[in-house]
């Protein structure tokens, strides 16, 4: 069970970030370090509420916070207008998340409190761009209303999403179509990149093409203070160093990443309580979403239409005035000395009602819906997604052992009373190991504990409970079957990677990530405890094809070195690709002449039909 509490020395943590906000702790307080004055203010929480106050924050201190870290899903009714009445009925259950293993999300978006800087608009609604009500977000994933109009003169109303993944999505979708694909077409540019001061030009004044020269000084000033903002914050939150006319490659989601976490930290003043794996999701949802819509906003733009539909996204000129016109009422605010309001007091929380899952959101799919999924699975379905999600609740479907014994490429650890999971996971691995074995033989991949049967708590870990969770050991050199730690010189770094890959590329089941602490290793990222082993967490609540689409622009993926290997495995290249997990030119140029060799569209995009023909070539 997570316990978030006192540590020397203290370790940043999003999670203590969250708490330090919900709390009320103000300013410089917020640090996202537990240190003596955050234990002193969650003692005076408990005293103040009942709780024993021994400092530690675990489920009951937490849930009494509104903290949603022990629960990785919340289901509940919204009330008008915070649920759209024109799309939504008042029985509809939101499923609210975040996606990730312990990472924040909000599920009362309509309750503000005075003081209580976690009921933000940017932090309340899943919305961490605090985007203000548009045509063209009631057709992004997840959305599920509006606030109330807060108390400033502009009376702001922030759209609301279920997952801080869908908000960070449409951030993504506002600056690469609306503010830069828009400004282009208007403007006669091209390119791939979003210039920083251009970027700050229009996000505050709505002028990106305005030379300095002819800008106003208060305009010059307001415009600094992003320009200083953005590039200090990078320098703590993000991965991507910020300077005043960076370009940022919109394709790049560590750089969007960290784009993203500096905006929203500046607007905030504190580090914005988001994980960064949240934060690249969102990214690569938002990147999606832009693809979709590319070419078709310019011919809306081109034909001057009042009204049209992107890819299933409504498209109205009058947002992109609006946009422009919401530019300048933040230049407004910043000369009167005006700050954006929030609801006043009177206000605070609208009546509703919170619901324990119920039985319609954990019943099982029909048996049709439970069939293997195919290798030309249907396209990603929202509903069909949420409906997983709520699935995914259940325990009863953690019914499938792990049998080792009789499957090729893996060997067991541990007790085989723990080898439990769902159907997904265990086909997954299954399918993994037959591919090692063809590759490697008699060289077997250890396969630790995943959940026992019938699921639930399974100490010492606070995961392992719903059949997602596998834990692995690393590849040794000497291929024994015995523990190691990534230090040391037996752990075989190339053939751990090797794994790595054809766990993110299986067929079966999306893989949400994976906790290993090597720096070098692809597709992991380090938490405390996973030296020694590999932590895979699989993700049940993506509908269609399993396999994330890759194109030109993507870096140091699992996917693309696995879209390598199998390239050079078809035999028919001049010269081999080299393994490096990017895809640049050459991968591209390889990709067209295999899918036109396949008779397959020659995108040079790898999306599930040509991910389907590679799977032809997954050994020599």
């Amino acid at each position: 069970m997570l316990i978030i509490e006192l540590s020397e020395p203290s370790i940043f943590d999003t999670k203590v970030t969250a708490l330090q906000l919900a709390i009320g702790m103000q300013g410089s307080q917020v640090d996202g370090l537990f240190g003596k004055q955050t234990k002193t203010a969650v003692e005076t929480f408990q005293r103040n509420n009942g709780l024993d106050a021994d400092g530690r924050v675990g489920l009951q201190t937490g849930r009494k916070l509104g903290l949603p870290f022990w629960d990785e899903v919340t289901i509940r009714r919204l009330n008008n207008p915070f649920r759209d009445p024109a799309r939504f009925s008042a029985s509809t259950e939101f499923v609210f998340t975040s996606g990730v293993p312990e990472g924040y999300y909000s599920y009362r978006p309509e309750r503000y409190v005075s003081g209580k800087l976690i009921t933000r608009r940017a932090i309340r609604t899943n919305n961490p761009g605090a985007i203000n009500i548009a045509t063209w977000q009631k057709s992004m994933p997840g959305y599920v209303g509006e606030t109330l109009p807060d108390s400033s003169s502009s009376k702001n109303r922030t759209t609301i999403y279920t997952s801080p993944q869908y908000g960070v999505a449409a951030w993504y979708f506002l600056l690469v179509v609306r503010y830069e694909r828009a400004y282009e077409l208007i403007s006669g540019g091209t390119g791939y990149s979003i210039n920083l001061k251009r970027l700050a030009k229009a996000y505050g004044l709505g002028k990106p093409n305005v030379p300095d020269q002819k800008l106003t000084a208060k305009e010059l000033a307001f415009v600094n203070t992003y320009l200083v903002g953005w590039p200090k914050w990078s320098k703590i939150v993000g991965d991507f160093e910020l300077f005043k006319n960076s370009e940022i490659n919109f394709r790049s989601k560590n750089e969007m990443t960290s784009l993203a976490l500096s905006m929203f930290s500046h607007e905030a003043g504190f580090h914005f309580p988001l994980l960064k794996e949240e934060v690249t999701k969102g990214v690569e949802a938002g990147i999606a979403l832009a693809e979709q819509a590319s070419g078709q906003v310019a011919s809306a733009l081109s034909k001057s239409l009042s009204d049209t539909i992107v890819s299933g996204f409504e498209f109205d000129l009058d947002d992109f005035e609006q946009e422009q016109t919401e530019s300048q009422k933040r230049f407004d605010e910043f000369q009167s000395g005006e700050v954006s309001g929030e609801e006043p007091e009177e206000i605070e929380e609208a009546e509703a009602v919170l619901l324990q899952p119920t039985a319609e959101a954990n019943a099982s799919h029909s048996s049709d819906e439970e069939d293997e999924v195919e290798c030309l699975a249907p396209p990603y379905d929202e509903d069909r997604a949420l409906a997983l999600f709520a699935e995914a609740i259940s325990l009863s479907d953690v019914n499938t052992q792990l049998d080792h014994d009789d499957l090729p490429g893996l060997y067991g650890y541990g007790q085989d009373k723990k080898k439990f999971g769902i159907k997904e996971v265990i086909d997954a691995m299954a399918e993994v190991g037959r591919i090692w074995h063809a590759r490697h033989g008699a060289d077997e991949i250890g396969v630790g504990n995943i959940s026992k049967n019938g699921g639930g708590p399974l100490p010492p870990h606070s995961a392992h409970q719903r059949g997602l969770n596998v834990d692995l050991r690393m590849i040794r050199k000497d291929r024994r079957r015995v523990p190691n730690v990534w230090q040391n010189n037996q752990y075989d770094r190339d053939a751990t990677q090797e794994m790595i890959d054809l766990i993110y590329t299986n067929t079966l089941i999306r893989t949400r990530g994976i906790l290993f602490n090597d720096p070098h290793a692809m597709g992991t990222r380090p938490l405390a405890g996973h030296d020694n082993h590999l932590h895979l967490q699989f993700d049940r609540t993506v509908g269609g094809f399993p396999i994330r689409t890759m194109q030109n622009g993507a870096v140091n993926r699992p996917e693309v070195r696995e879209i390598q290997r199998r390239l050079n495995f078809w035999g028919q290249l001049v010269t081999s690709l080299p393994i490096d997990g990017d895809f640049g030119d050459r991968t591209e140029t390889e990709v067209k002449a295999f899918q036109t060799a396949m008779s397959l569209v020659d995108d040079g995009r790898v999306g599930s039909e040509t991910w389907c023909k590679l799977g032809d070539f997954s050994t020599l």
